[in-house]
């Protein structure tokens, strides 16, 4: 079985493959639980609670802030991690009206094919411009 080629995908499709694939990681699960739980973190905070050392934490954070599910401000030289509202709100957007479409179906109402496309790009606009970047 060959390799899935994104380039042959929706641009929208592949921001919710990126999300999904984000958040199918116990040890990215677990990191954005504890940033949920606070204001903001620094890295340390995060190495206490969260059980990782600190090699695979950096990676993990920054799969989360490069897909948007975390962001960091650099305060005094420190960088301090937060989870970002706006991704999930976006990847909500995409589960609900999966979801939606979804039920339609099970109600026996004629509904538009579902299809991630039919997502206003607005929504997902940052995530879009990433892949967009990553592309070229």
């Amino acid at each position: 079985m060959g390799r899935i080629k994104s380039e042959n995908f929706s641009l929208p499709q592949n921001a919710f493959v990126r999300f999904n694939h984000c958040l199918a990681n116990p040890a990215r699960l677990a990191i954005l639980e504890y940033l949920l739980s606070r204001k903001s973190s620094t890295l340390s905070d995060v190495l206490q609670a969260i059980n990782l050392g600190n090699d695979a934490l950096r990676k993990h954070l920054k799969e989360l802030v490069e897909t948007g599910f975390a962001r960091y401000d650099i305060v005094r030289g420190i960088p301090l991690f937060k989870a970002n509202y706006l991704t999930f709100e976006k990847w909500l957007r995409m589960v609900n009206q999966m979801h939606r479409s979804f039920l339609e179906l099970e109600a026996g109402h004629p509904a538009q094919p579902f299809s991630i496309d039919n997502i206003d790009p607005e929504d997902i606009e940052d995530e879009l411009e990433e892949i967009r970047w990553e592309k070229e």
